[in-house]
């Protein structure tokens, strides 16, 4: 049987997503394993759209612990995606085969999977699926993760796969709780997945099983009972891993290997893992969160932020709480902004005389003195935003080349755009400003408090001028609109990036590097501005790395006859983020790139900013 140029060889397996064979490149002479997806999945242009934005971010994590990704592609009506072929079968075969694992090649094979997680984690993607049918092994013998990212596309509101999979994620022995309440995803889910493959690894049988899916679902939320052959000493830890509550697992598979390797040298002195320090922990919490929320609610005026950071004594929250309170707390200008003067004008703020360095002043006039000239705006112009006093750049009228050639099939037809003029951040959306929305009820705290790096990030003054994360499409929306604004579309959002000649980053077509760029192997966001030679022609900053930035647009492709103010598609599922992220590839900075994420998802490098009309 031929598919095109690879020759099929044999079946493999079949799953959620379609058949599985075995086959070999005749062009390159290499054995691939071929995933051909259901045809009724291919029969759902939604779906098959989503399936290959998540096809292109998964070909770029490449990591010895993942399979790799090599193409996707169409023959005769015949969807499929290429992948590395792993001669040494599946973790689901091998414990079939030889039973329990002694618990060395167990934490071996944990050890390979958690590196592979780290790895896909660090840049925002979540398997959701862990099982050990996707846990294959190379000719090597080493653990590599299959199908890293794609679980999510079988149970997505609106995608006609809902019929293949029930609008379930995964076997039901191997679910996270909180998916089965219809909680959004984290990366815990996967932490939890490989603490039951652990377990099955060492008994031999899975650790939820049942009759039936209602049965094993139960199952999760019953007090949990271990195996009692477990190694000595193993059990707290893995108890810690398989907790209920995600935000009380443990952060990360690296982190239970860590914790074992630590028990069997007798190095363990963490007292993660211990199930009655938790239970204390969880309590003295409880406590301290409902004293907290007694004193708020005496504050009948104020709107008080919600805290979810566990274990901080009670008067680190109230002390940080009145800081936010005083005018301690009150929005500053950035610290690599030249200064601006705090203005009363919404729309009329500072402008600068385009090919000037001197700035323009609007006295307001006596009676008998002659009006001041309204000054022209160009390129150089800024203003401040008096709600959330924003510095904004303008972006004058005209067309822009929108589009590449050279990138991925998403960014084209390549076509000229005519654009309105309009006025766009300087910088993204800070904690401050956003904490600011929040208290003002005009936005909802985000959907967590940390950071990649840090526990504390949201509510820390250290980081109010770091970019807000952890914020939904709908959350970046609605901190435009009560900033008086609104979220720019994907046109508006690449002029302002690339100007009008075309440029392939926006300080023009030489590589990005550490001066010009949060990116590469940065480990967290940084202040806004903190690259002034980032600057777009139009002099906004930060439109490449640090964090990626929603937009108005759903994801589709472009509609070539759409040139003059284009707002994209009336409906979709998912909306266009753009600019890279701090741990971004090179490729995601350019000024057409762009990736899609569900309006209710959020990560960890997700933030805005916005634009308002003239």
């Amino acid at each position: 049987m031929q598919l095109g140029k690879f020759d099929i060889l044999e079946e493999l397996g079949h799953g959620g997503f379609g058949t599985v064979y075995k086959a070999r490149d005749l062009v390159l002479d290499r054995l691939v394993a071929i995933k051909v997806l259901h045809p009724n999945l291919v029969n759902d242009p939604l779906f098959l759209s989503r399936f290959k934005q998540e096809a292109q971010i998964a070909a770029q994590i490449e990591h010895a612990n993942l399979v790799p990704i090599y193409d996707f592609g169409e023959i005769d009506g015949h969807f499929f995606i290429v992948m590395g072929y792993m001669p040494g079968g599946s973790l689901k075969e091998l414990l079939k085969k030889e039973g329990p694992l002694k618990k060395e090649r167990a934490l071996e094979i944990l050890d390979q999977i958690g590196k592979g997680l780290a790895y896909a984690h660090k840049r925002g993607v979540i398997h959701r699926d862990l099982k050990p049918g996707n846990i294959l092994f190379d000719d090597g013998g080493v653990a590599r993760i299959s199908d890293m990212g794609f679980a999510k596309l079988l149970h997505s509101e609106g995608s006609g796969s809902m019929s293949t999979s029930g609008g379930l994620v995964g076997p039901p022995a191997y679910i996270a709780p909180e998916v089965w309440k219809d909680a959004s995803a984290t990366t815990a889910v996967d932490v939890y997945s490989a603490a039951c493959m652990l377990v099955e690894m060492l008994s031999g049988k899975p650790l939820f099983d049942g009759d039936s899916t209602p049965g094993v679902m139960l199952k999760h939320f019953e007090p949990l009972k271990l195996p009692g052959n477990l190694p000595d000493g193993w059990k707290p830890i893995i108890e810690n891993a398989l907790e209920k509550e995600p935000s009380e697992r443990t952060k990360s598979v690296e982190e239970i290997v860590e914790n074992l390797r630590a028990v069997d040298d007798g190095t363990f002195h963490s007292i993660t893992g211990n199930k009655n320090y938790e239970h204390q922990k969880r309590e003295k919490t409880k406590k301290a969160e409902d004293h907290f929320e007694q004193k708020g609610s005496q504050q009948k005026d104020h709107k008080i932020p919600t805290l979810t950071l566990a274990g901080i004594p009670l008067v680190v929250l109230i002390a940080i709480y009145f800081v936010f309170r005083s005018g301690v707390f009150t929005p500053q200008p950035k610290p690599t902004a030249t200064s601006q003067p705090q203005l009363t004008q919404t729309f009329v703020a500072v402008v600068e005389m385009q090919n000037s360095t001197e700035v323009a002043a609007s006295p307001q006039p006596s009676p008998t003195a002659e009006p001041s000239p309204i000054p022209t705006l160009g390129i150089g112009s800024v203003m401040i935003r008096e709600r959330d006093n924003m510095e904004m750049v303008y972006v004058p009228e005209g067309s822009f080349e929108m589009g590449s050639e050279k990138g991925q099939q998403d960014e084209k037809p390549v076509r000229q755009i005519y654009l309105d003029a309009y006025w766009i951040d300087k910088y993204e959306v800070t904690n401050e400003q956003y904490l600011h929305c929040v208290e003002d009820m005009g936005c909802t705290e985000p959907a967590h408090t940390s950071s990649y790096s840090q526990s504390q990030y949201f509510y820390n003054p250290t980081f109010r001028n770091y970019p807000v994360v952890y914020i939904t499409w709908e959350q970046a929306l609605d901190y435009c609109t009560w900033a008086g604004a609104a979220l720019p579309t994907e046109a508006q959002w690449e002029k302002a990036a690339r100007g009008t000649d075309g440029r392939i980053y926006p300080w023009g077509n030489v590589a990005p590097d550490t001066r010009k760029a949060n990116y590469g192997e940065g480990n967290d966001t940084r202040v806004v501005g903190s690259y002034p030679d980032s600057a777009s022609p139009y002099g906004a900053l930060d439109m490449a790395g640090n964090a990626w930035e929603w937009v108005a647009d759903w994801y589709w492709t472009y509609d070539a006859s759409e040139t003059d103010n284009p707002v994209g598609h009336e409906t979709g599922i998912s909306k266009v983020l753009r600019g890279g992220w701090w741990d971004t590839q090179t490729k995601f900075l350019r000024t057409s790139y762009r990736v899609s994420g569900l309006p209710t998802t959020t990560y960890y490098n997700y933030g805005v900013r916005c634009v308002q009309s003239p």
